[in-house]
């Protein structure tokens, strides 16, 4: 609940602050945030994180198709049941 309430502090807190520095300001954090964006480190770690989670997505594509089919399959053709 703590950090609850301190992350909604947080926010207020930036809203306050950044509503008091104006467009102008915005702007210019905007246009840093944008060259921070595209330095060589961030764009090599971006380019990491996407291969990695690219993979990732692919395995778990294929294992969320495989569980599919058997459930369509299990659906499409019950068992018989044993009569007595």
């Amino acid at each position: 609940m703590k950090r609850k309430a301190t992350f909604v502090f947080g926010l207020a807190a930036g809203y306050v602050l950044g509503a008091r520095a104006g467009r102008g300001r915005y702007e210019q954090i905007k246009s840093g945030a944008a060259k921070l964006w595209e330095t060589t480190p961030v764009v090599r770690c971006r380019i990491a994180v996407k291969g990695f989670v690219g993979d990732r997505v692919a395995g778990a594509q294929d294992y969320v198709i495989g569980k599919g089919k058997k459930a369509l399959y299990a659906v499409t053709n019950p068992k018989p049941e044993n009569e007595s």
